[in-house]
């Protein structure tokens, strides 16, 4: 009896796809060869033979591989077929059983460790005559598939038990990055698209460019970690180029991007060229896209007002209230920070440590000699204990950096003086989408413990800044108020100054600045006249972001010696034009063709110039269009047509408008996609 031969072998890669919560990949839904399976979980294989198989004589072998020199038992599983084997009861183990015998095809089940490496995996078979092991036949599968992370199994490192949270953090293919200040968290619409073919290719190609080796990529830990440090492009010619000095000539403004989609395609299409550009928020959206692509819970988190470069931060202002710029200096506060976090467990630190982890793709710091930061525990963080890895004392730094401020002084006893803390502190508000909505969560809690400020008020003066929201084009006006709490009257100067800053911290130039002096009654209150900065002023300073640093200084005057003085500085950005978006039907089907109306206002009495909008949304839909010069105060109405993809349900099209000197108008629409 001559070996049997193999013809054909099917992955029920469709089939089994529901129960693998993996029925959303474009990769399954579009190409039927391909399968998707999560760690933990069984599936099936489907053989075919050029006769009847035959329990007791026919041998048949299988054999998963996985990376370029796989390892026995770890990235080389060899499995045999034995008629009355069962699945075994070790999660961690690998298993094969039978599942049922037609004629000339054999149905097998196989269950998929646990604890198995994610990426690509190769299938082969061998069969013989029992007991003619050297007669053989092989077979190569010409298809591989995948294997990803599995946060519905308990065995898995990423189980996360919440249904509405897996909804969120696995399911959920758009959100909201949040950007802005403390005081105006301002959220951005983005496309995570986790699900589109486009994704989980990047992904594994992506982990293949790292230095972690195939068979730790069984660990959420490690994957994790490696996936904050091929992000971006400083070691290994990751996904991103950082860029924060405003030039933006040879690539893509970060601001200008709407979602994931464009950027992986870019980087794979090209064989792995790192895209330009990307900045904080643009980094922690993709790695939600990638960690979620391969089955890891994570969100998009934004700390405002960040400290970075030390633990101790100080900022020194000359006599008359100008801060004094240190060049040399890596010390910074930043407007805000958006980094990640992703949930998984932490055998090697205590118990307590496991779940919410903090990862940053942002390249801001070298760990162990690569520019890649986590998983640092949340928890970990808010208690202090940053001894664990990863680069858990570098995260709590950002968050809790004591901030000093200091007012260089030649006619006083140390030739200077330390101004009281202030309201702006490092890590005043985290943020994140709330799950199951487009609303803003203040996390502020989960990250540290609270504790009240002793802000500038004494038994003596009380100053406070006061400013609010002001749309772009409109006069910017900002006063203080001062309280007199002593029982005489006093000499104060006061002053009010406003500098265009990039979102981190880097000084630009002065736009205005206003000087009072004047004398206030004890127990008087006394608002200051603004200093107002009209549109013709600010406009032509601003910078990426468009942030005004805000800042105020007091001083008690006595005779010819100074008392009591006071500084407060507050991130500022103005409100954007809202732009509306309309379609023209509430109902799709798959292959219709979706017309949508973007319209804004030119908010601004200067022409718009380099006008550029791009559009992302479900199927086929043009990435980056060039826009005409827009005149002052002009209405822009853009038509936008594209055909849908193959996905049914309430899915997203968003279109982000940049020019000179506008940035950043967006708009967002949801239309509802359903069968043909």
């Amino acid at each position: 009896m001559e070996p049997i031969n193999i013809e054909l072998v099917d992955y029920y890669g469709q089939q089994i796809a529901p129960r693998h919560f993996t029925d959303n990949y474009d990769l399954v839904q579009t190409n039927k060869d391909t399968a998707i399976y999560r760690r933990g979980y069984n599936f099936y294989l489907a053989i075919r033979f050029d006769r009847d198989f035959i329990v007791d004589k026919d041998v048949l072998r299988i054999e998963f591989k996985f990376g370029p020199k796989p390892k026995k038992d770890i990235t080389r599983i060899p499995l045999i077929l034995r008629p009355q084997q069962r699945l075994p009861d070790d999660p961690n183990q690998w298993g094969i059983a039978l599942d049922r015998v037609d004629p000339n095809y054999v149905v097998v089940e196989i269950h998929i460790a646990a604890n198995a490496p994610v990426g690509i995996w190769s299938c082969s078979l061998r069969t013989n005559i029992k007991g003619f092991p050297k007669e053989f036949r092989n077979f190569q599968v010409p298809n591989d598939f995948y294997i990803i992370f599995n946060p519905w199994n308990r065995e898995d490192g990423v189980y996360l038990e919440n249904e509405n949270d897996r909804n969120e953090y696995i399911f959920s293919d758009v959100g909201k990055i949040w950007l802005g200040t403390s005081w105006y968290p301002q959220g951005r619409n983005w496309i995570f698209g986790q699900f589109d073919d486009i994704a989980l290719r990047t992904a594994v190609f992506l982990l293949d460019k790292s230095k972690l080796e195939p068979e730790n990529r069984g660990d959420p830990v490690l994957v994790s970690r490696a996936i904050s440090a091929i992000i971006n492009s400083d070691d290994d010619n990751g996904l991103l180029v950082a860029n924060w000095n405003g030039d933006f000539s040879d690539g893509t403004p970060p601001y200008a991007w709407t979602g994931s989609k464009p950027i992986l395609e870019q980087y794979y299409n090209s064989g792995g060229a790192p895209v330009r550009y990307g900045q904080c928020w643009v980094f922690s959206a993709v790695t939600v896209t990638i960690c979620r692509a391969l089955g890891i819970p994570c969100r998009s988190s934004t700390v405002y007002v960040s400290g970075q470069g030390s633990k101790n931060i100080t900022k020194n202002y000359d006599a008359f209230g100008n801060l004094i710029e240190d060049n040399q200096s890596n010390e910074t506060l930043w407007s805000f920070h958006a980094w990640n976090e992703v949930w998984l467990a932490r055998p090697k630190i205590p118990k307590r440590f496991s779940g919410w982890q903090i990862i940053d793709a942002t390249p801001l710091r070298r760990s162990d000699g690569i520019m890649r930061c986590g998983p640092a525990s949340v928890e970990a963080v808010k208690q202090g204990f940053t001894d664990y890895q990863y680069d858990t004392d570098f995260v709590f730094q950002i968050l809790n950096a004591d901030i000093s401020r200091i007012v260089v002084d030649e006619d006083s006893e140390l030739g200077e003086y330390q101004l009281p803390k202030n309201g702006y502190q490092s890590g005043k508000k985290v943020v994140t989408k709330a799950v199951g909505s487009d609303d803003i969560w203040d996390v502020t809690p989960i990250y540290k413990a609270l504790e009240e400020v002793n802000i500038a008020e004494s038994n003596e003066l009380s100053f406070e800044l006061i400013t609010d929201k002001v749309p772009l084009g409109e006069t910017l006006n900002v006063t203080m108020r001062v309280t007199n709490n002593t029982n005489s009257t006093k000499n104060i100067w006061t002053a009010l100054a406003g500098r265009s800053v990039y979102y981190t911290g880097k000084q630009v130039s002065i736009i205005d600045r206003r000087d009072d002096n004047f004398s206030i009654k004890q127990g008087e209150t006394r608002a200051l006249p603004p200093l107002s900065i009209p549109a013709s002023k600010y406009i032509p300073a601003l910078v990426d972001h468009g942030f005004i640093k805000l800042y105020a200084f007091g001083m008690v005057k006595n005779g010819d010696k100074n008392g009591q003085r006071w500084a407060e500085e507050e991130d500022f950005v103005f409100t954007q034009p809202l732009a509306t978006m309309s379609a023209g039907k509430l109902y799709y089907k798959i292959g219709d063709t979706i017309d949508v109306r973007f319209s804004f206002r030119n908010p601004v009495n200067v022409t718009l110039t380099n006008c550029v909008y791009m559009v992302e949304g479900p199927g086929d839909v043009p990435k980056s269009i060039r826009y005409k010069d827009v005149p002052p105060l002009e209405e822009v109405s853009i038509p936008i047509s594209f055909t849908t993809g193959r996905r049914t349900g309430v899915r997203r099209i968003i279109v982000n408008f940049t020019s000179q000197p506008l940035v950043q108008v967006t708009g967002s629409l949801a239309v509802n996609i359903v069968g043909k």
